[in-house]
């Protein structure tokens, strides 16, 4: 137990530090990221995600109104912790969101549940930490936006394949008018190793 408590201390705290300096800097180079359906092992986890079929619409900073198939797709979890990142592009914009859960891999949410953003700060010991880095601009990697989401709603279905299906729904600031801007998205996984 004390492994684990170590573990998400050390996780939060690299998670909070690259949201202070930014959270688009902290990301691959296009030149070491997957593909669609692409497996990616970061070399220390316990089990390896196949995440595909992402897609994501609404609105994020200077992007608005847009609606794609994700491009790019990535994730990994071990012990406690859960992260997918997908990416989508359209003419003249890119949008990307990743999506980190402290405190429980995918396979361990209930489906049929919605999990949210701690809004106290504090964390519930019986639910995990559901969070959403969006990083938006003109095309791959040039991100006029980053920031993470304030609050993110998430569930989790079964496919009947073996496989499931998630969808989240993260509310971003928006600067320009001091409201809420939604991004939606979804996408499949499947876990290996």
């Amino acid at each position: 137990m004390k492994r684990h408590a170590r573990q998400l201390g050390l996780i939060t705290v690299v998670l909070v530090a690259g949201s202070m300096l930014g959270g688009c800097r902290w990301f691959r180079s296009p030149d070491s990221y997957g593909s669609s359906g692409s497996v990616y092992d970061p070399g220390y986890s316990e089990s390896s995600l196949v995440v595909e079929n992402g897609h994501q619409e609404g609105a994020m900073g200077e992007i608005d109104g847009y609606a794609g198939a994700a491009t790019r797709h990535e994730g990994y979890e071990y012990d406690g912790y859960a992260h997918v990142r997908i990416d989508s592009e359209g003419s003249g914009w890119w949008v990307m969101s990743s999506l980190n859960i402290n405190g429980a891999t995918l396979d361990q949410l209930e489906p049929g549940v919605t999990y949210i953003t701690a809004t106290s700060g504090v964390l519930d010991e019986d639910q995990p930490d559901v969070s959403v880095t969006g990083c938006s601009g003109p095309s791959y990697g040039n991100y006029t936006y980053d920031t993470q989401a304030s609050r993110v709603e998430l569930e989790v279905e079964e496919n009947g394949d073996g496989s499931r299906h998630v969808t989240f729904r993260a509310y971003f600031p928006d600067y320009s008018t001091g409201g809420e801007e939604l991004t939606t998205g979804s996408f499949d996984y499947r876990t290996v190793g």
